[in-house]
């Protein structure tokens, strides 16, 4: 059915998308989705963005699943959609990034950018929470979601910035935080945890006693860079930000209020927490595109490939925040 789908006129495409019971649509969405998985694998990407181009396949069902919004006007909420056709738009995005990563790892991993992979592939699966949450209108688990998004940023940031100095320390920084968040732990089995324990003293005889801080992983090399004083022996999120000239102190403000229960996200009006959730979903697709961008350029990724991995991002982007946020209070981040 996929392939006979595919070679069908635009309207007759366009007469079955609509005459197809909403079940029926979901099932043929995994088909499709199915198909588009294995192309990717056995042939180029650009053929696959082509049909997004053209509005074809995948592209032209998001650009109908809107079709209830009359005129493009972005004032519908995700209310007026059915868990159905949400579930079909956040699948659709999966099939977008998810695979696209895969296709590139496939083709530019080596032993120079092997982290940055696990990275950019834990800053996109942080933004499909984002989406699922929105979608499906739990808006304060929405801005509380872009918190964990910008650290990801972030630390992916610094890692692009010193890659040779830092990404030995921070791969080993995560045996020093497992051993202690898990000491005290009494179902850890004893031998694991004296492996743990061997490691953890290993690595603070080469790093120091403050390796095992939050962050501790980039303590070394901002004293030497001299943006960290010699004294200090902590490091927050924030100095790695401003280090880095990352930008964004705003959003992360707002979306720390959310996540730590705050007495201004406890009781501010819904109202207004609807408004920071558009505005918090805009622009963590702004951050995860410049952010991918980025990423294709540490990679060395291929001009064509780098065109229409961006095509295809920008496309589900310019949907989503045209034609699902509502807009209409006026309030912005960026004025606050």
């Amino acid at each position: 059915m996929v392939k006979q789908f595919r070679d069908l006129s635009s309207g007759e495409r366009g007469q079955i998308f609509n005459n197809m019971p909403v079940k029926e649509r979901v099932q043929f969405m995994g088909q499709l989705a199915k198909n588009m998985i294995e192309r990717i694998r056995y042939r180029e990407i650009d053929g696959i963005i082509k049909e997004i181009q053209k509005n074809k396949g995948i592209g032209e069902y998001i650009a109908r699943s809107f079709s209830v919004i009359d005129n493009g006007k972005a004032d519908v909420t995700t209310k007026q959609f059915s868990n159905e056709e949400k579930d079909e738009v956040i699948a659709t995005f999966k099939v977008i990034t998810q695979h696209f990563f895969a296709y590139l790892q496939k083709k530019y991993q080596n032993a120079q950018n092997e982290l940055l992979f696990p990275l950019i592939i834990n800053v996109q699966d942080r933004l499909n929470s984002i989406l699922y949450l929105y979608m499906h209108e739990e808006y304060m688990g929405a801005i509380s979601a872009v918190r964990p998004l910008l650290e990801a940023c972030v630390i992916y940031s610094v890692i692009r910035k010193y890659p040779t100095e830092l990404s030995k320390p921070y791969t080993e920084h995560s045996l020093v935080r497992s051993y202690l968040l898990l000491r005290e732990n009494k179902e850890i089995p004893n031998d694991q945890l004296q492996k743990l324990e061997n490691e953890y003293k290993r690595l603070v005889q080469i790093y120091g006693k403050d390796f095992g801080n939050d962050y501790g992983w980039a303590i070394a090399k901002f004293k030497e860079t001299g943006q960290l004083q010699k004294s200090q022996n902590k490091i927050l999120l924030a100095d790695l930000a401003e280090f880095i000239e990352f930008g964004n102190k705003e959003l992360r403000k707002i979306t720390n209020e959310f996540l730590h229960s705050s007495s201004f996200s406890m009781t501010i009006e819904e109202n207004i927490i609807l408004e920071l959730a558009n505005e918090c979903f805009t622009e963590s697709f702004s951050i995860f595109s410049n952010i991918t961008d980025k990423f294709m350029d540490d990679i060395c990724c291929g001009a064509n490939d780098k065109d229409t991995i961006r095509v295809a991002i920008a496309r589900f982007k310019e949907l989503l925040e045209h034609k699902v946020t509502n807009k209409t209070m006026g309030t912005s981040l960026n004025k606050r």
